[in-house]
């Protein structure tokens, strides 16, 4: 491909874009000025929104330039792929000590190992990766396998560990959101029970008052649960996929290199 034209291609693009966005912009502009002319509050309403419009682009601008110094600090493939780079002196190193005779595909990675990993995937973004083993001997077909093997096995793991989690979550909101409906239902009913039998004591108000107050916390407290927790979980979820699946390779500490994906 001629990267040339495609340079070309690309800065014309964008110029027709940015030429675009200026018309857009122009014409908000010359709309708001008028409306802005003929109402206070719309001219209120226009600073507001052009405050918010350039708060808007300043974090964009400036969240792009975070990721690009991050993305920088990594190496890069050929096809731009983000090297996460992982050193040791032997392939057992990235293992735990605790559980020596189990089989290497069974055995847990190394604590260290996974934090790292999973930092790095959640600090680069959705940039697309690569994870590049060194060690001080150039490992053979057998130890390399067993790191692919390993690596994407503990992974999923991982991964069903939070798929459990998230049920167990989802179960435990629902049955908080079916308690708190029924105590609703029976807030209700309390109340028009009392309302019917013209009952004023204190009692009563306190019983159905505080009915109402428990429902309703039940309620909220299911949804809220649902809502804030659900997202990480598939976040991680979505993590630990990533990582099982990436592409792998092997260095020695010198620079002979052999590439591999996960079987």
């Amino acid at each position: 491909m001629n990267f040339t034209l495609a340079r070309k291609q690309v800065s014309v693009g964008e110029r027709l874009r940015s030429c675009n966005n200026s018309v857009k912009s122009s014409v908000v502009r010359l709309s708001a000025g008028f409306f802005a002319t003929h109402n206070p509050i719309a001219a209120t309403i226009n600073t507001i929104f052009f405050v918010c419009l350039t708060l808007q682009r300043n974090l964009k601008q400036e969240k792009e330039l975070v990721k690009k110094r991050i993305l920088d600090r990594y190496e890069h493939t050929a096809d731009d792929s983000v090297i996460i780079d992982v050193a040791a002196q032997r392939v057992e190193d990235l293992y735990e000590n605790f559980d020596k005779t189990a089989p290497y595909h069974k055995k847990d990675l190394d604590e260290d190992l996974v934090y790292y990993l999973t930092e790095c995937v959640t600090e680069i973004g959705g940039a697309d990766f690569v994870i590049r083993f060194m060690f001080e001997s150039f490992p053979s077909e057998e130890f390399m396998l067993r790191v692919r093997t390993s690596i994407h096995k503990y992974f999923m793991y991982l991964r069903e560990l939070e798929f459990a989690a998230m049920k167990k979550m989802l179960k435990t909101s629902v049955i908080i959101l079916i308690f708190g409906i029924v105590l609703l239902g029976l807030s209700l009913w309390v109340n028009n029970l009392f309302a019917f039998e013209n009952s004023t004591s204190f009692l009563n108000r306190v019983l159905a008052e505080g009915l109402t107050i428990v429902a309703w916390v039940s309620v909220w407290e299911a949804l809220a649960t649902l809502l804030v927790n659900w997202p990480p979980h598939v976040s991680q979820i979505k993590l630990f996929m990533k990582i099982a699946e990436a592409p792998i390779q092997f260095q020695k500490q010198s620079n002979s290199l052999s590439s591999g994906t996960v079987p």
